[in-house]
Order: structure tokens, then sequence, then C-alpha cells
């Protein structure tokens, strides 16, 4: 019998497809209202899988638009309210239920000192739609388990969506009506020689650079609540800071290499942790050398996440059940978590 996680995320290239042609005139006018702003910089607010979608948003932002952006932990701008300047500011909030209060309190607290506000949901006629100046719909319907997963890539979509129209990017717009098809294949590729090497583990340290961390990000929080696996994502520069001392003979690695400038470099840091005696799974994208475990590649830096991400959610699934454990009901966890 399938899991809730495994058939939520068996169902995200029907809702992308979905959100791809739906609701198209009103995120116009959102985008329409946001252009006619002078937007210098970008604020997030969000927690646990959203926040690592954020991290995407961030990455696009800086380095394709040249727009400074940033996450901001909601104690910090609660601390630092008075001071904080928020004028010419796109503050956005990502939320599957759009209850949290402590996003609540920061989109209510940045738009009094002057921030624009966007709120990018799941859920429909939440709090946090009265607060927002415009929303942004996510689109993928109601999640049952706990972990999220066709939440967290729809929210990817929108995200790069939101950005890419903003942005009037075609080649980025363009490309996400492929990824219906990518995600189709990134669904087949199973990954089941990897669950004996970590049916015992208690740790995983997850390296790569660049789009793909927000990925590792992702992977390394469902390790955590679904497996009871310590992971951590690390970058390759600051793994190589202080957290390579942690690395040895009994240390699993996975070393992510998406296409790109930075695939020879993750490849030859592989190399060098198995060398070290870690064991070390290296991923790289499906190319004719098929060097390491192979994921579904996208020939979108940014859509490798999504590719990536979707076929770890099966995967991840199936280690839980090899750990004994149930996915979608992880110990102590709820679907919606309230933090102030």
């Amino acid at each position: 019998m399938q899991t809730q996680m495994s058939l939520e995320t068996r169902e995200a290239p029907g809702l992308i497809a979905n959100y791809l042609t739906s609701m198209q005139a009103e995120r116009l006018a959102v985008i329409q209202a946001i252009r006619a702003q002078p937007i210098r910089m970008a604020v997030s607010f969000a927690r646990g899988s959203s926040d690592h979608a954020t991290t995407l948003a961030h990455h696009l932002l800086k380095t394709r638009y040249g727009i400074w952006s940033f996450s901001c932990p909601p104690s910090q701008l609660k601390a630092g309210f008075e001071r904080l300047d928020f004028e010419n500011t796109l503050a956005f909030a990502i939320s599957q239920s759009g209850q949290s209060t402590d996003l609540l309190d920061c989109i209510n607290l940045s738009r009094r000192k002057g921030a624009f506000t966007l709120a990018i949901l799941n859920a429909r006629e939440t709090p946090m739609h009265q607060a927002a100046d415009w929303i942004w719909s996510i689109g993928a319907g109601v999640e049952q388990s706990v972990a999220a997963t066709k939440s967290f890539i729809c929210s990817l979509v929108s995200v790069l969506d939101f950005i890419g129209t903003w942005q009037d990017d075609d080649a980025l717009k363009a490309s996400l009506t492929t990824l219906p098809t990518h995600l189709d294949r990134a669904i087949k590729i199973r990954w089941d020689d990897l669950i004996e090497p970590l049916a015992q583990t208690e740790n995983l340290l997850l390296v790569s650079r660049g789009p793909m961390m927000t990925a590792l990000e992702e992977a390394a929080l469902k390790l955590k609540e679904t497996c009871q696996i310590h992971a951590t994502a690390y970058s390759a520069a600051e793994l190589q800071h202080g957290p390579l001392a942690l690395v040895g003979p009994r240390t699993h690695v996975w070393v992510v290499a998406p296409p790109g400038p930075d695939a020879e470099g993750l490849i030859d840091l592989a190399s060098r942790l198995r060398q070290s005696g870690a064991m070390v799974t290296l991923f790289t994208a499906n190319t004719a050398a098929r060097i390491g475990t192979s994921f579904h590649g996208t020939g979108n830096a940014y859509l490798d996440v999504i590719s990536w991400i979707t076929s770890f959610y099966l995967f991840v699934d199936l280690l839980a059940a090899a750990r004994g454990l149930n996915p979608d009901a992880p110990p102590r966890l709820q679907k919606v978590t309230i933090t102030s």
C-alpha cells in the first residue's frame, strides 16, 4: 500500500500543468501592480520547507537579476523592528497554511514600515489573505501527509513563475512548461540500492553548491522528520570551513553535482572524500558518462532542483519504511505548525 507521501509526490506533474494554465489573469494583475512600485530589495519570511523554497528565490533574484534579496527570521524582524527600513522593499511570505502567527506578524510589521507585501499561499481564506497587499496561489491542493511534498514542489514552481514573470524572463517562463514532462521522468527513477546503506545510519552529510542547495536543505529536513536521521546540508565551500573534520570512515556523504560550472569541483570533492574513507554517494544528471548515481537532468539549473527533490521524496518514503517508520505521521509533529 502506497503512503500518502508517495501518492502526493506523484500528483506534482499534473498539479504543475494545471497551475501553468490557471489563474493567469489574477497573477498578471499582481505582476502589474508590483512592477508599478520602485522595488529595490526583497525580503522573505518563512519556516521549514517554505523557507527552503525562499533559498531558490534569493539565488535567482541576486545572481540572475541583481536584486538584493535575503531571508529574515521572524525573531530578528521583531527585535529590530523600530530600526529597520522597508522602504521600496518587497516583503514576501511563503506558507502552506497561511495560519502561522509569526509570519502574519512579519507581514503586518513590514507593511507598517513601508514594505510592499506578497503572500505566496496554498490555503485559501486565511488571515494572511487579509494582511498582504497581494496573494500568489501555490495551487497544490489539500496535502494530507505531515511531510510536505507536492506543496514544496509547487512552491518552487510558484517562486520561479512569479519572479520570472516579474522580471520578464521569457526563457525561464518557457522552461517551466517543460517541467511536468521532466517530473514524469524523475518519478520513474529509483534509488533502491541506496536504502540498505542508510537503513541503520544515524547521520548523513548532504553537499552541493548553487541553487541545488534548495533541494539539499529540504532533503535534510525530510530525513530528520521521516527517517530520524540527523542530516545536514552544506555547500561545498562551507564544508571545508570546519565541518570537514567530521568526515571519516564511518561518515555517510551525499554529493549532488548537477551540470554547470560547479560540477567538476563537486565531483573532485566526492573523490577526495572517498579517499578519506567516507561512504560517498555522488549524484550526477543523466549523461553519457553516467558518473555516480543518476538523477533526471532538465537542462536548466533551477528545474534540476525540482527534478532531484521529486526523486528524493519517493526514495525517502521507502527509506522510512525500511527503518520501520511511517513517513505520513512523524512523531510529535502535526500538519499545521503555529509558532510565535
